[in-house]
């Protein structure tokens, strides 16, 4: 009765031993997977402002055709010099626009492309 005790026990222990070197692979595996996605975190954090900023932008264009069926319903109202005002102006916002969103996209590669070198 004592051996088939001693037995059980031993059984009990590499039961135990067992379940921990499971659960250790587990955790180590979870662990590798946190790692590779570790890098996507700033990448995910670019993609939601470059989204902030599309949202600015169809805002910014809303506003700027609004002004532009303004100006078309005034098209006689004004003079050809005060006219070519208005267009330049428009043209110059559409410009910033341009050159924001573009320095955006610019800044996400380098971004994306420097955490991308430095993980390898």
């Amino acid at each position: 009765m004592e051996g088939q005790f001693k037995g059980l026990r031993s059984k009990f222990r590499q039961v135990e031993a067992d379940g921990k070197t499971q659960v250790n692979r587990n955790f180590q595996e979870l662990k590798g997977k946190m790692e590779t996605l570790q890098p996507l975190i700033p990448v995910l954090e670019q993609y939601k402002t470059d989204a902030q900023l599309i949202v600015q932008f169809k805002q910014e264009i809303r506003n700027l055709s609004m002004v532009l069926t303004a100006i078309q319903e005034e098209i006689g109202a004004y003079d050809s010099e005060e006219l070519q005002q208005r267009v330049l102006s428009l043209e110059s916002r559409l410009r910033n626009c341009r050159s924001r969103l573009s320095e955006s996209h610019t800044d996400a590669f380098r971004h994306t492309h420097t955490h991308t070198h430095k993980s390898n």
